[in-house]
């Protein structure tokens, strides 16, 4: 099985692409939404041991109440029994929860959420893929290293203080096949955000240029460390121009791995 995740500061077009990508039929995205109405309709796959009758009533539902029913229902019935099996197989990773909430951050229950998230999210994706297909994460693993980095409490882009920390916590997940870094000039990123009404480096522990220019560095902090210690390998997308120009290159590159 082929495992991808993108890697990136905000802005810079991950969703995007990643919503173009995995239209094609053996790349699946894994997102929430498609993964839970997967495991609803399948109760082996979290012995949900949901009624018959409810998964066939859910087939008849119209495309836009299966999206509202998915993010807004499945997703919070499947939490428990998704976040159980994770833990199960990956033991380890309490302990290095543990060890990254010792840290000092600027958001520490944000951290947390984030982890629990991606953690969520890579069990939703690899417990529902189907044989041929391609998993394809829009932010996994290496993201939530980067937001934890992001996040730190220090005062340069070194993230010295922080870094075991990190290399403990990829000892403890899966690791990506390949990471796509997607990337675009700091300002290019703060105007898309503003774009879609959605600024994630607008907070009030930094001017919104230089959180910027942290996240970046803290994406590439995780990139070099994936890339010499794990092997990792690492496609590079500048996501400056046209997205179906991107698009086309970064189909034709995932379908040869």
């Amino acid at each position: 099985m082929t495992y991808i995740e993108f890697i990136g500061p905000p802005g810079a077009g991950k969703s995007s692409l990643h919503k173009k990508i995995t239209k094609k039929s053996n790349i699946y995205g894994g997102t929430p939404e498609k993964a839970s109405e997967r495991a609803f309709l399948d109760n082996s796959i979290f012995d949900t041991n949901i009624p018959k009758h409810y998964q066939i009533l859910y087939q008849f539902f119209p495309t836009p109440l299966k999206k509202i029913f998915s993010k807004k229902v499945l997703r919070n019935y499947l939490s428990p029994f998704v976040l159980t099996d994770f833990m199960l197989e990956h033991q380890e990773f309490l302990e290095v929860l543990k060890d990254i909430l010792k840290k000092e951050y600027y958001k520490k229950e944000r951290v947390l959420q984030i982890i629990l998230k991606k953690s969520e999210n890579y069990q939703l994706g690899i417990s529902t893929i189907r044989e041929n297909e391609k998993l394809l994460l829009d932010e996994g693993f290496a993201m939530g290293a980067a937001i934890i980095l992001w996040l730190s409490k220090t005062k340069d882009f070194s993230f010295q203080n922080y870094f075991k920390t990190i290399q403990k916590y990829f000892n403890a997940v899966p690791i990506p096949k390949t990471l796509i870094y997607v990337n675009c000039p700091p300002k290019l990123c703060i105007k898309r955000q503003k774009n879609r009404s959605n600024v994630i480096v607008e907070q009030n522990w930094g001017e919104m240029l230089n959180l910027q220019i942290k996240h970046q560095k803290a994406c590439e902090k995780v990139i070099k460390y994936l890339k010499k210690e794990k092997e990792v390998q690492i496609i590079n997308i500048q996501n400056e121009g046209e997205i179906e120009e991107n698009k086309y290159k970064l189909n034709e590159v995932i379908q040869n791995l």
